[in-house]
């Protein structure tokens, strides 16, 4: 029996190209993968997802190829590539300033190696900057803060600047203080700018990490330059001067707790902060591990199988990915395991894939936990990927514990359809 599906009814192509089109014009994208479930709506008669695949694949070949759309399957996704892309202006909604970005991505021209997919409060932040404030991100460590802000930045057309707070001990490294310099071989004593005020006279994008970090008197310090119009009084050479820095200047911070104390061992060098010095920092903005950011990112390293056993959302405990188990375990309101993972923990398991495969690279992230609570975690993924699995190191020893020559099939006779 032909799975090459219905003929196509007039227009239906069209439709899909339309769609194609619009979808890379909006998201900034010309080369990017839709699953066969997000074009289900643009066909009509097709009884399952096979057939939709095969009617692109087969019947609509010509239309996609005068369009300038190349194809290709990937499972149960199709990756598309615009040929003839043109990169969209910026554009501005009728009832507000603020930017409208792709749900995809936007550019990035920092160092990382992923790409950059805003969270969905991006253009708040964007906003908050323009209007001067200093905005904290708040919230576990990996999940993406000090990126975030980075892209701001470079959205704002900043260079950028980034302190960690938790190595600074003294406002004068930061802020600046008199010194004896050699001038034409005489000494003379001289105010000296600390690194945040040559930042800040350069009207750079500022970044204060681990807020929390830094002791509550080092933050005070920091009142003046926190309040609406910027500016220090310094004492100089020259005696009292005001200190105004260049217009353009954006400050933000980062913290993992919110300013009173950390009660849950997670991170023992953040303090309870003076609320007066805290108060001056706004809006708070809380940060998270968003999965379906995650996922969109690790696709590019991972083959979709194992994107689904790790973030598969499905309501069937059998089916549910390996990250989403553990962050319920450790969210468990009966019995939290108080732990962390990670997406950096995650990211670097996609990175190192094709090195350490399953059980060598699920030993080396289990080795990101707490000791008491490793035991828990690798039953979890036991549990998951079938009782004779654990995350271990032994992949050339067969007679010693642990060792499977062939996870990939091993795992899908033990979970029939996990790795599907």
């Amino acid at each position: 029996m032909s799975t090459k599906g219905p003929n196509l009814i007039e227009g239906e192509a069209e439709g899909v190209i339309e769609f194609l089109l619009d979808y890379a014009k909006k998201n900034s994208k010309k080369d990017f993968n839709l699953k066969v479930q997000e074009l289900k709506h643009l066909f009509v008669g097709a009884p399952d997802p096979i057939y939709h695949m095969n009617r692109i694949r087969w019947n609509m070949r010509k239309e996609m190829n005068d369009a300038g759309i190349k194809f290709k399957c990937l499972g149960d996704s199709y990756n598309f590539t615009i040929e003839n892309f043109e990169e969209p202006e910026e554009v501005m909604t009728s009832s507000s300033s603020q930017v409208i970005y792709g749900s995809e991505n936007i550019e990035t021209s920092t160092n990382y190696q992923d790409e950059f997919i805003p969270p969905f409060w991006f253009s708040d932040l964007i906003a908050t900057l323009k209007c001067g404030d200093k905005p904290i991100l708040i919230g576990p460590h990996g999940c993406g803060k000090s990126r975030i802000l980075e892209e701001a930045y470079k959205f704002l057309g900043r260079k950028m600047f980034r302190v960690a707070l938790g190595e600074s001990r003294d406002p004068a490294d930061l802020i600046g203080t008199k010194e004896i310099v050699n001038e034409n071989g005489v000494p003379v004593t001289k105010f000296v700018g600390g690194i945040l005020t040559q930042a800040m006279q350069e009207g750079q994008g500022i970044i204060l990490d681990e807020y929390d970090m830094c002791s509550p008197m080092m933050i005070a310090a920091f009142n003046k330059i926190m309040e609406p119009g910027i500016e220090m009084t310094l004492q100089t050479e020259k005696g009292l001067e005001t200190f105004r820095p260049h217009p353009k200047t954006l400050i933000a911070a980062t913290s993992n707790t919110w300013g009173k104390g950390d009660y849950s061992g997670e991170y023992s060098g953040a303090q309870k902060q003076n609320d007066s010095a805290w108060d001056r920092i706004r809006p708070k903005i809380p940060c998270g591990y968003d999965e379906a950011v995650e996922e969109m990112l690790i696709r590019r390293f991972l083959p979709i199988p194992v994107v689904n056993a790790l973030y598969n959302n499905s309501v069937d405990i059998n089916k549910t990915g390996i990250v989403r188990l553990i962050r319920d375990a450790i969210k468990d309101p009966m019995n939290p395991l108080e732990d962390v993972l990670s997406f950096r923990s995650i990211l670097w398991f996609a990175h190192r894939w094709n090195v350490l495969k399953w059980h060598k690279g699920m030993f080396y992230m289990l080795q990101d936990f707490k000791e008491e609570n490793k035991e828990s975690i690798a039953l979890i993924i036991k549990n998951r990927l079938g009782q004779n699995f654990a995350p271990s190191r032994n992949d050339y020893n067969s007679r010693e514990q642990n060792y499977i020559p062939n996870m990939e099939s091993e795992i899908r006779k033990q979970s029939p359809g996990f790795l599907d």
